[in-house]
């Protein structure tokens, strides 16, 4: 089918208009950040009481407090939990305003001794962050 000049002109300006918008969209990912990452065996008024990166195997619980910032809607974050290599948990977080705190804590078995990271990941799968702590056998 053939157009007439004028309607083809207007279909080659359409498409040139509204391929930039589409290739710029955003995602979700795009828009936040983690401003900062910390792991704690207690909380306390909502933020870790003391920040630590090594733990001692006598620990029963430790908290990953993250602060997300960026999101310009309603969105999540995953806290991904690893000993080594070995993915223990995921966490699923809301993520509720332009500047939200969150947090995930992992209960600890005294045999899981050794390197730890916790992987925070958007709604839509890029890592945004990660960040590692050691368990170590206590005496």
């Amino acid at each position: 089918m053939k157009f007439p000049g004028k309607m083809t002109a207007a279909i080659a300006m359409t498409i040139c208009l509204i391929a930039p918008a589409v290739g710029a969209q955003e995602t979700k990912s795009d828009s936040i950040r983690v401003s900062r990452i910390e792991f704690c065996a207690e909380i306390e008024d909502r933020e870790c009481k003391e920040k630590q990166s090594l733990f001692t195997n006598t620990v029963t619980r430790i908290f990953c407090f993250t602060h997300i910032e960026g999101a310009k809607e309603k969105t999540s974050v995953t806290h991904k939990w690893y000993l080594e290599d070995k993915l223990l948990a995921e966490v699923p977080l809301k993520v509720g305003s332009i500047s939200w705190r969150t947090k995930s804590s992992k209960a600890i078995s005294p045999e899981w001794t050794g390197k730890w990271r916790v992987e925070v990941v958007s709604a839509d799968g890029k890592l945004l962050t990660s960040k590692e702590f050691v368990i170590e056998k206590g005496e």
